[in-house]
């Protein structure tokens, strides 16, 4: 009885920590994959944003050129440009910065994840560990109990043999002592 529940115990804890193993891996994952679109969608608009500010530069470079003579009005307009495409670097950067610090978040989760599972695995170490030692107690105590009832056992067979060898000896000798009588 003692010994099925604690087999039950073991078991139990063992599909337990299982399962939570897989779901910290599962979260990691997940972590990773959401990490990984990030970082590329950032590098996708960073790689946009590049683009486009090259094409509005060399835009404005044409059109200063071509408007040479309204040289003041190519100038300011090239300013404004310039700082439209400063701008547009600024947000490049910032989704980014934006990316990297998402993939930083799920690095740090997934860290944690495995400072989790790390804590799952010990505590299950520990459980085991303490199942294995109640088995081994109860097991013990089972091992001593079955030989204190093996020496009662045979205590009581010898007790058994010697009563009937006695009564044997009682009949016999009842049996012995009545015929005298009875003739």
């Amino acid at each position: 009885g003692e010994l099925a529940r604690l087999r039950d115990e073991v078991a139990a804890a063992k599909v337990r920590a299982l399962q939570r193993t897989r779901e910290v891996v599962a979260s990691e994952d997940d972590c990773r994959a959401r990490a990984a679109q990030a970082e590329a969608a950032a590098a996708a608009v960073l790689l946009e944003r590049n683009h486009a500010v090259n094409e509005m530069i060399t835009m404005k470079q044409a059109f200063a050129v071509r408007e040479a003579a309204g040289c003041d009005t190519a100038i300011e307009t090239a300013s404004a440009h310039r700082i439209e495409a400063d701008e547009a670097w600024a947000d490049a950067a910032a989704a980014h910065a934006a990316a990297k610090a998402a993939a930083d978040n799920a690095a740090a989760a997934a860290a944690a994840a495995d400072a989790q599972c790390a804590s799952l695995r010990s505590e299950h170490k520990a459980t085991l560990t303490a199942v294995d030692a109640r088995v081994r107690t109860t097991l013990g105590k089972l091992q001593g109990d079955n030989a204190g009832l093996k020496a009662q056992l045979k205590e009581s067979r010898e007790r058994e043999a010697a009563l009937s060898q006695m009564l044997h000896r009682q009949a016999a000798e009842l049996l012995g002592e009545g015929t005298p009588h009875s003739r």
